[in-house]
């Protein structure tokens, strides 16, 4: 897979190969330390690569420990499989929106609104399927799902806006803003 940077005709075949489109079809095969692109840009690729890595394992075991029959958690109260709930889906919530596969063109609050939607959606599939595997649905654990993937948008946006400076627009940059921090303006 490739990527073209549409304002430097730059190619990321990879992390150490980068090609230089010419105009007239040639191709420049540049070293990553011969070419215009910052060590920052290759560290926040190689961190969004890890982060979504993470969330595909998670959704993986998450699936797995939810409908694995027969696996029952004992707890220091009667409902601690709720406290679970609450805490998995609001990291796989999480998780999803630090993979910045889902993205809003308006406004942040669009974007945390989606993620939550998701998030609430994959809670209540994750429940509705464990009666297949001689699992047993319950509304309670709908309701934590819920209240997990509501929490951890809400705290997603409240990350996506302190890291913007308050202000619920989508930087002009949006590719790599939630992986730099915003740019010094004191004089």
């Amino acid at each position: 897979m490739s990527f073209v940077d549409q304002t430097s005709g730059f190619r990321l075949r990879s992390i150490r190969s980068i090609r230089k489109i010419e105009p007239f079809g040639g191709v420049v095969e540049l070293s990553s330390t011969e070419s215009n692109m910052p060590k920052a840009a290759d560290a926040s690729s190689r961190r969004l690569a890890l982060v979504r890595s993470c969330f595909v394992l998670y959704t993986l075991v998450l699936i797995t420990a939810t409908h694995w029959p027969g696996l029952a958690i004992k707890g220091p109260f009667t409902r601690t499989d709720l406290v679970i709930h609450i805490n998995a889906f609001g990291l796989w919530t999480l998780l999803l929106g630090s993979t910045q596969w889902i993205r809003s063109s308006c406004c942040l609050r669009r974007q945390a609104l989606m993620v939550g939607l998701i998030g609430i959606g994959f809670g209540w599939l994750d429940e509705t399927t464990q009666p297949i595997f001689s699992r047993v649905f319950d509304w309670l654990d709908v309701a934590a799902d819920m209240t997990g993937a509501i929490l951890a948008s809400l705290l997603l946006l409240l990350i996506w806006l302190r890291h913007n400076n308050w202000s619920c627009q989508i930087p002009d940059d949006s590719v790599d803003s939630l992986a730099q921090p915003p740019a010094d303006t004191r004089s």
